[in-house]
């Protein structure tokens, strides 16, 4: 839950830093874990 947290705080500080970069990012990151966790 920390974890989570954490990673979602992290998230929060890239997109507000770099809303384009941090898109594609996290859209290469979802379809990574997508595709090694369906």
């Amino acid at each position: 839950m920390a974890r989570a947290l954490a990673a979602a705080e992290a998230v929060v500080e890239i997109v507000s830093a770099e809303p384009a970069k941090a898109t594609a990012r996290l859209s290469s990151v979802w379809a990574t874990r997508h595709i090694a966790d369906p």
